[in-house]
């Protein structure tokens, strides 16, 4: 599924598929785990600003530790606030959404880039 946020198309399954990489839920399968992300990232586009997709896009200087610290709370309370699993507390589901944008986040490392779509 292609969504546009700002001036960018982004692939929802092929990013859900790179994190999906470096993500190993226990006891829980590969499709599940793929599924569960495409939903998340589905919501993470929802309310992530075009300039700081960018950012995560083409981190040509990278970010700091500190920067992705700083993003990654503003982040996980802007997506708990647009998204609700039902039977989870509001501390679960920032618990599971975190890592989650920690790991997008990390794309912005200086020496990666997240690719926005597929081949």
């Amino acid at each position: 599924m292609l969504v546009t946020v700002g001036a960018r198309s982004v692939d929802i399954e092929h990013v859900a598929g790179q994190l999906n990489a470096q993500f190993d839920l226990p006891f829980i399968p590969e499709s599940v785990e793929q599924a569960w992300l495409e939903w998340l990232v589905g919501k993470l586009m929802l309310v992530i600003s075009p300039d700081l997709l960018d950012i995560i896009a083409d981190a040509a200087d990278g970010l700091s530790p500190e920067e992705i610290d700083q993003a990654a709370i503003k982040l996980t309370k802007l997506v708990n606030d647009k998204i609700d699993i039902p039977v989870l507390t509001e501390s679960m589901e920032s618990r599971l959404i975190e890592p989650v944008v920690r790991q997008v986040l990390g794309y912005a490392v200086e020496g990666k880039a997240l690719t926005l779509a597929g081949a």
